[in-house]
């Protein structure tokens, strides 16, 4: 495993194309874009939680460039999320909802879980819940009670909540982005599983099918099936009706 891992970073570290000519390495330029703006931009905003691959980067491994980021993922109360969009927003921008315009406001207000805005090699994911609602609730209520400060004047979740939210979001994403995947086993070397527990009977996560699709993931099992939530009937009613929504 060690070897492995030890073998990926060398291969992340000379990860480079070729621009204009000239030797450019992306994942460098991408994270001082990302580390500029959120210095320059972000400093005088309260209560941006950060986490998943911009926190991975400096927290599990030796330098932050070895963990290639596409976005920085921000998680905040319902009043920052609204506050943050018209920051975005008025710097002009891009940026998509999780639904349709054609969706009538109130429904979409209630459904919407994230919000993305993107600009030359920047990209933000907002959010203001960590899942979709067909796939888990987690009380936002809880996670801001348990966030701690970080760097940039930012806040983060502790690394139990980092564990969590690493292994459901490879699982809910049909475990398709590789360097997700060293998040996790990075993590499993750092947690103690004592406090996971604990922390998933905080969230009202049912621990034994979280430790369930844990070892889906190590054993390599890449499947599409859902074994957290396939009894749940009203996860998948949600979620049908959730994708009939996105495509209005």
């Amino acid at each position: 495993m060690e070897e492995q891992l030890r073998f990926f970073l060398k291969s992340v570290e000379s990860y480079n194309s070729i621009l204009n000519g000239e030797l450019y390495d992306y994942s460098k330029a991408i994270w001082i874009a990302h580390i500029s703006f959120i210095e320059n931009y972000l400093k005088n905003f309260n209560e941006i939680v950060i986490y998943k691959g911009f926190w991975s980067g400096y927290e599990l491994y030796q330098k932050p460039y070895y963990r290639f980021i596409s976005d920085v993922d921000f998680f905040v109360s319902d009043e920052n999320y609204k506050k943050l969009r018209e920051f975005f927003l008025d710097l002009k921008f891009n940026y998509y909802f999780q639904f349709s315009n054609k969706i009538p406001k109130f429904i979409k207000n209630s459904l919407e879980y994230e919000m993305a805005f993107s600009k030359n090699l920047l990209n933000f994911e907002v959010h203001r819940r960590l899942f979709p609602p067909y796939f888990i609730e987690i009380d936002s209520k809880k996670l801001l009670k348990r966030v701690v400060e970080w760097k940039f004047n930012l806040l983060t979740f502790p690394i139990e909540e980092q564990f969590i939210i690493s292994v459901l979001h490879f699982y809910k994403s049909s475990q398709k982005i590789f360097y997700w995947l060293w998040d996790i086993f990075i993590l499993l070397t750092l947690v103690d599983f004592k406090k996971i527990k604990e922390i998933c009977n905080y969230y009202s996560i049912d621990y034994e099918k979280f430790i369930k699709i844990l070892e889906e993931i190590k054993i390599g099992k890449f499947v599409r099936r859902n074994l957290f939530f396939k009894k749940n009937f009203k996860n998948y009613l949600t979620f049908f009706a959730f994708k009939l929504f996105s495509k209005l």
